[in-house]
């Protein structure tokens, strides 16, 4: 490996850091110096676990799964809740709730996602939300 800034190459074996000093520096252009900063970055990242200051351009994300009348219904009963209830967890009206519990619309992919977040972890997503009292 090199250190641009120091001008020292060094080789990782078992742990151990051997650096040796370059009697001159390698020069780099712009470009070389971003890939080299950019190299640190990810090392650091990968080491610390700190991936604030990364920027995910790239990711596989699933399509969220299709919910069927008779599923928008046994999620709303596994909660347990109204329609009204269960639409004001859900952000919409309760007559979209309704719509879609008769097949009249489909739920959008955002609402989808949603419900399936609630799957996950039905009481926790309640708890989170409802407050008693």
């Amino acid at each position: 490996m090199f250190d641009s800034e120091s001008g020292t190459s060094y080789h990782a074996e078992d742990g151990v850091d051997l650096r040796v000093k370059r009697r001159t520096p390698i020069r780099t252009t712009p470009l070389g110096r971003d890939l080299i900063s950019s190299a640190k970055e990810i090392l650091h990242s990968l080491h610390t676990g700190d991936t604030s200051k990364m920027i995910i351009r790239r990711a596989e994300v699933p399509d969220p799964h299709e919910y069927a009348p008779r599923d928008v219904k046994a999620l709303r009963a596994r909660l347990n809740t109204s329609q009204s209830l269960f639409a004001r967890l859900m952000g919409v009206s309760t007559d979209l709730v309704a719509h879609w519990e008769h097949g009249i619309r489909k739920p959008a992919p955002m609402a989808c996602r949603l419900m399936d977040k609630i799957q996950e972890d039905p009481d926790g997503f309640v708890q989170s939300l409802v407050k008693y009292g």
